[in-house]
């Protein structure tokens, strides 16, 4: 995701960004315990005791490359979402960008459930609040939309933890496809039609 320049401000990346952009490939090609710091160090173009000055391990670099990843992939689609006029468009949109961009850091994710330590309570302490932070994110969405008379008055929580857990397996098939990768075409609207509508006949 990270290029070796800021698309936003277009300034250098720091080593530590490089670095992190080079972990974010190689660990999402090869995984956590197959991947070598040296690769790492290789792809960011830097020396592998220069890694060292910035991660003490390779599990650490794993976590933030995750981590930052995340984030970074939260504040695209919040840019995105802010050009849309109503929360249905925002939904939508939410869709898109997830399958355009979140492919490889979902990728990643599910190799972090695989590979990290079950019992490594702060990393999985960082990942339950970014997963936190995004449910808020949609269920803001849903109370905007309820606010504006979009959608009728529900437990909005509820709904946003069921439209996450939605996508979530929507995205499913396309893990790992990296951006303008030929995929299978979603509809968006036709998700979010079905989310808000259900499939009762009225």
């Amino acid at each position: 995701m990270w290029k070796c320049k800021d698309a936003h401000t277009k300034r250098e990346l720091t080593k530590r960004e490089l670095i992190l952009a080079a972990a974010l490939e190689v660990f999402a090609e090869k995984g956590f315990h197959n991947a070598k710091i040296k690769e790492i160090a290789q792809q960011a173009e830097v020396g592998k005791g220069t890694v060292y000055e910035y991660f003490k391990s390779k599990q650490e670099l794993f976590q933030q490359a995750l981590l930052e990843g995340m984030k970074e992939f939260d504040g695209e689609v919040a840019k995105e979402l802010a050009a849309c006029n109503t929360a249905r468009e925002k939904l939508e949109r939410l869709i898109e960008e997830t399958i355009r961009i979140g492919g490889s850091i979902f990728h990643f994710a599910r190799i972090a459930a695989a590979e990290i330590r079950m019992d490594d309570k702060l990393f999985h302490g960082w990942v339950r609040e970014i997963h936190e932070v995004r449910l808020g994110f949609i269920k803001d969405i849903i109370d905007e939309g309820i606010a504006k008379g979009e959608f009728k008055k529900v437990d909005s929580l509820l709904a946003a933890k069921i439209f996450y857990g939605g996508v979530a397996t929507l995205l499913t098939p396309f893990v790992g496809i990296k951006e303008g990768q030929d995929c299978q075409k979603v509809e968006p609207e036709k998700f979010v039609d079905i989310y808000l509508e259900g499939i009762l006949l009225r």
